[in-house]
């Protein structure tokens, strides 16, 4: 699952300097969208005009503002903007799911111990098979 989320977050991130999308409500004055390689959300859009209410979408971009970009809050007069870089949300998942794989792939038992159940092997042949479940020893 964290995988999936970690995914979802980077591919939104590598594309959205090529496609971004965003949604202003008339009826609430917000807006909120993933544009140029971050989450945007907005407050107070009756003061940028009536193009911004409704879905937007928005093809091409520049690459430039992918990178290096750090949260931002922006208020102008009664508007206000606050842009989150998605690598912020990436990151973590991407560390937490990397952390997952490596304890998932490494055994948990210590030395002297069967890898696959733990039974302890002291006493057995080198190479033997483990007396409790099979696996060969090692």
């Amino acid at each position: 699952m964290l995988t999936a989320v970690a995914a979802m977050i980077g591919a939104a991130w590598v594309a959205s300097p090529w496609i971004g999308m965003r949604y202003g409500s008339d009826e609430f004055d917000v807006g909120f969208g993933i544009v140029c390689g971050a989450f945007h959300l907005d407050r107070g859009l009756h003061e940028l005009g009536p193009d911004v209410i409704g879905w937007n979408f928005r093809w091409g971009g520049q690459i430039s503002s992918l990178w290096m970009r750090l949260p931002r809050y922006t208020r102008v007069s009664r508007y206000q903007s606050l842009l989150i870089p998605l690598w912020l949300p990436l990151l973590p998942c991407l560390i937490a799911a990397t952390w997952m794989w490596w304890n998932e792939s490494r055994p948990w038992f210590g030395a002297g111990a069967c890898n696959q159940c733990g039974y302890d092997l002291a006493g057995i042949a080198k190479g033997a098979k483990c007396p409790e479940c099979g696996a060969k020893a090692s």
